[in-house]
């Protein structure tokens, strides 16, 4: 479950950045010929849409959309029916209206009161899916604090910290939590599965039809998964992670070809000193971030350095498997392809995957090759803008 959700966030941060840097022509996929708007603040009132891309620090959506609806910022008000799928991701996201279609929603705290028809995935830190909202499909929650009081039709699976059930489900329930509290207001008519640190709160108001199985949540641990599936569970996350890391350096050629070869010379060239930037974005970005939240104006910015942090990991980690190809194949620095990039950028992932495995050290060593990676992309970025300012 929670490599879906990894995906799901990864795809969000993904798809903001391809919506920033390339022309709306070029994105038909996401709003399939429909509105495109970017800005501070974006508000759109609107009910002929046939599509729709939304992005900022502020968007405000209403009205009616016969397509799918891309949503990211720092706040995020969507109140529109969509007859597609929906897909938002930001650090406030409040989601109502209607959807038809599935919907994928990321954000920090997440506030649903809407009716979805399809499937629910949903990630956060904090999730509130509120009295009134309606799940038609299959619903998948995942965040620190989980409260749930809507309506849901099919499979609900929670994951969390904490969890709160004060509304109903037809469908069977599935709860992982360290602390899990079912209200006297719950009703369900399913057969419900928890896991969860101690005693489940099962108030006696609440109407439980089916067949209640309680569980320790050491049984669904990571660790616990992992060791049962022998080496493959050593594995998995490394294969995960390829891939992931594969898409987001297919992007980095793609869409700034120049700045990848920068990188790749910055790593080769100065393997130590693009560390060291590395590790104190790391260090600083989060720290920048906690300081700018302390002001109103600032909040949002935070929020998104935050949220971008994992896609500037990634993006680090890509530049390793880069670097590394460029090593194997490249010694001499000739201009190559876009095609024997892509393969440089495959066999140096396989191969840092590879060095994953090695029990202690592997971690070890793929954290000191993403913050290389992080650190010659962030190098490579600073001279080109020192170079600009300079012209």
């Amino acid at each position: 479950m929670m490599l879906r959700f990894a995906f799901v966030g990864l795809r969000g941060l993904l798809t903001g950045l391809v919506l920033l840097s390339v022309p709306s022509a070029e994105i038909a996929w996401a709003a399939e010929g429909g509105l495109r708007r970017i800005g501070a603040h974006v508000e759109i009132d609107d009910n002929g849409m046939t599509g729709l891309i939304a992005g900022g620090a502020e968007v405000s959506v209403k009205g009616h959309s016969s397509g799918r609806v891309v949503l990211f910022g720092a706040d995020v008000q969507m109140d529109a029916e969509v007859a597609d799928n929906l897909y938002a991701f930001g650090a406030d996201v409040r989601v109502s209206g209607a959807t038809k279609g599935d919907a994928e929603l990321v954000a920090s705290r997440l506030s649903v009161t809407s009716s979805i028809d399809g499937n629910l995935t949903a990630v956060g830190a904090r999730i509130e899916i509120a009295k009134g909202a309606k799940l038609g499909g299959a619903a998948s929650l995942s965040g620190a604090k989980v409260t749930f009081a809507g309506d849901a039709s099919g499979a609900l699976a929670i994951e969390a910290s904490e969890v709160e059930f004060a509304g109903s489900t037809k469908g069977p329930l599935r709860i992982e939590a360290t602390h899990v509290h079912i209200a006297n207001s719950a009703v369900i008519e399913a057969d419900t599965e928890i896991f969860s640190i101690g005693e489940p709160i099962i108030e006696p108001g609440a109407r439980v039809i089916g067949k209640v199985s309680k569980h320790s949540l050491s049984e669904v641990s990571a660790a616990r998964a992992f060791a049962a599936a022998g080496p493959m569970g050593r594995i998995l996350p490394g294969i995960f992670l390829l891939g992931s890391a594969m898409m987001a350096g297919l992007m980095f050629l793609w869409l700034g070809r120049g700045g990848a070869e920068g990188a790749i010379d910055e790593l080769i060239d100065s393997p130590v000193a693009s560390g060291l930037w590395g590790l104190g974005a790391v260090v600083c970005l989060p720290l920048a971030a906690a300081i700018l939240s302390l002001t109103i104006i600032g909040a949002p910015v935070g929020a998104l350095a935050v949220l971008a942090l994992p896609l500037l990991l990634l993006l680090g980690y890509s530049c390793a498997g880069l670097g590394l190809g460029e090593w194997f194949f490249n010694r001499l620095g000739e201009p190559r392809s876009s095609g024997l990039r892509a393969l440089h950028l495959l066999v140096g992932l396989i191969c840092l995957t590879v060095l994953g495995i090695i029990p202690w050290a592997g971690p070890a060593l793929l954290v000191v090759a993403t913050l290389c990676g992080l650190g010659a992309l962030l190098r490579t970025l600073h001279d080109r803008m020192h170079s600009s300012g300079a012209a």
